[in-house]
């Protein structure tokens, strides 16, 4: 707005539990989070007007659930990046992951990686 203050939405993804954590590296599971991501940052969520440029996001289905954090940050930057939305990614602190996405995220970048050639299904 005028004062610069960001317009607020909440979208509620819901994360699979990976009772076996390598699962979530199987084609099928990385299709259906990839999705289900991209799904709740497009603005076919709210048809009314479109979402904020920007999602503001973490580690989602980390923790008790078992999702690597690294393949959900970069499952979340691809579904941004297919949505037309920036990735603002709070590592919580996490200084080794914070690098880690960094390094991937300007190796990505640099040889002009996009969605389309990551995914196949």
């Amino acid at each position: 707005d005028a004062r610069g203050r960001w317009k607020k939405y909440i979208v509620a993804i819901d994360a699979t539990h990976f009772k076996d954590a390598s699962a979530q590296f199987q084609d099928t599971y990385l299709c259906r989070e990839l999705n289900k991501a991209f799904i709740g940052f497009t603005d076919m969520a709210a048809p009314y007007e479109p979402l904020p440029s920007t999602v503001v996001s973490g580690n989602w289905g980390c923790g008790v659930f078992k999702g690597n954090k690294a393949l959900k940050a970069l499952l979340q930057l691809m579904a941004c990046a297919q949505a037309g939305k920036a990735l603002a990614y709070s590592t919580f602190q996490d200084e080794f992951l914070e690098k880690e996405l960094q390094r991937t995220y300007n190796k990505l970048v640099a040889s002009e990686c996009t969605v389309g050639k990551r995914v196949i299904y």
